[in-house]
């Protein structure tokens, strides 16, 4: 081992002190003699005694007593020190007879590195989007073409839609089921509402018109337009005007139609030619009828998409050669959801944490509610009175979850939530505060009263 610097730290007046003096003083004497003649001695005494300066430097400057404590003590050491190892690092190659590796020529052109980008203090979290596709049409003839959508086209839409950040639903209410299954009322209903929720709607008609809606405007206050269409129209027409043809879902366009050719109905036996043709020429009236609203309506429709009969499955005629149907159908809903949704998939801040308090009340989906429970009492005292309320609680008692479940039976108020500690930033008094104003802004007609944050 090579040692450059001995430097003893010591207070006077320790016991056994001239004892430690000799010993130092015949190992300064054997190492220089031995291994390393330059080597340096630094003896400082904190307290700076007469008996810690009774021994002087040595004269060739090697050994160095001093006293005191000042800064001063620590960086004329460390200076001290510096030049002997300089002097032995750059003098290595040489002592222990090392070669000087030769850099190749080419290797001696500086690269400039180009500036690298800056990069945020906060990892920007994607928001997440869920887009609703109801697919619309008519029992016994659509059979092939609900199964390509549901089998195929739906699973590779999922999959390019989760590159955008956004989740598809799709909503077939008649899939996998019977014609029977879907002709009571409250089922109609059901149909109805869905095409209406969704984003995205698929409309898809051949040759049959389908059941009629022969009940009372349904009590739904949000169907309460089906009063101002003539009766006898088919549950399938009205699902089209509910997601498509109506006057709101016009201006947004979000629509598609698939009009199969009928010339593949002489493909088609006689045996089940029944499953594909109208079912009466009043039928055969509305559903032309029906295709020239949509062929007149400005949205987008495949009129006379190709098919051809495929045979029989399990006792159900099945068609063919839909491929060009379901490369369509992908292709104008994956353009149209990139348009709804690829240009700004990232949350700011409030919507961030907007998800993470979400997030959080999902957590409690399962929840069983407790009777009589104090949650109640709290409710009741809440609508007499405003006010603060502290809800106080040993760890682990239990308070989250009775927060949750106040928050649910609030039912008669705009709640504005905030927990702490589900995201890095909420434990900060100031975001909590910004967050809260940029809710309120949110939620009611009033911009936001707290000034803006700087990160």
């Amino acid at each position: 081992m090579h040692v450059d610097h001995v430097i003893v730290l010591r207070a006077s007046g320790s016991d056994g002190g001239e004892e430690v003096k000799g010993v130092i003083k015949s190992f300064l004497h054997k190492y220089r003699e031995m291994v390393n003649p330059e080597l340096l001695y630094t003896d400082v005494d904190f307290l700076m005694s007469n008996s810690s300066l009774a021994d002087s430097d040595s004269a060739d400057g090697k050994d160095v007593y001093l006293g005191g404590n000042a800064s001063q003590l620590v960086k004329f050491i460390a200076e001290r020190s510096s030049g002997g190892q300089l002097t032995y690092v750059e003098n290595i190659d040489l002592k222990y007879e090392l070669q000087t590796k030769e850099i190749p020529k080419k290797c001696k052109k500086t690269i400039v590195l180009p500036e690298q980008e800056k990069l945020p203090i906060l990892t920007k979290v994607p928001k997440w989007h869920t887009v609703r596709i109801f697919i619309s049409s008519t029992f016994k003839d659509m059979h092939s073409e609900r199964d390509l959508l549901i089998r195929y086209v739906i699973p590779e839409l999922r999959k390019r839609a989760a590159s955008v950040f956004v989740k598809i639903n799709e909503v077939d209410l008649r899939w996998g089921i019977t014609e029977t299954d879907c002709a009571s009322k409250r089922a109609a209903e059901l149909c109805l509402l869905e095409a209406q929720k969704s984003d995205l709607f698929i409309g898809m008609l051949g040759e049959r018109y389908g059941t009629i809606f022969n009940y009372d405007p349904p009590d739904s206050p949000e169907l309460q337009w089906v009063k101002d269409y003539p009766r006898g129209l088919s549950i399938t027409e009205l699902e089209m005007h509910a997601g498509a043809l109506r006057a709101d879902k016009l201006l947004k366009k979000k629509a598609f139609f698939y009009i199969r050719n009928n010339t593949c109905m002489n493909l088609i036996p006689e045996k089940y030619k029944s499953n594909f043709e109208s079912e009466d020429p009043e039928s055969k009236q509305k559903v032309e009828a029906l295709k020239s609203k949509i062929r007149s309506s400005g949205l987008k429709v495949y009129d006379g998409y190709p098919c051809h009969f495929a045979g029989v499955l399990d006792g159900k005629p099945v068609l063919s050669g839909l491929d060009n149907f379901g490369k369509t159908v992908l292709i104008e809903t994956w353009n149209a959801i990139k348009e709804m949704h690829e240009q700004d998939p990232y949350a700011d801040d409030v919507m961030e944490e907007e998800m993470c308090q979400q997030a959080l009340l999902h957590s409690f989906d399962s929840f069983v509610e407790v009777k009589n429970s104090p949650v109640e009492n709290l409710v009741k005292e809440i609508e007499k009175q405003c006010g603060i309320f502290l809800i106080t609680g040993n760890p682990g008692s239990g308070k989250t979850t009775f927060v949750v479940d106040l928050l649910r039976k609030l039912k008669n108020f705009t709640v504005i939530k905030f927990f702490v500690g589900l995201s890095p930033r909420s434990t900060e008094l100031s975001y909590m505060l910004q967050y809260i104003s940029n809710s309120i802004a949110r939620t009611f007609p009033v911009s936001s009263v707290f000034p803006k944050l700087t990160r």
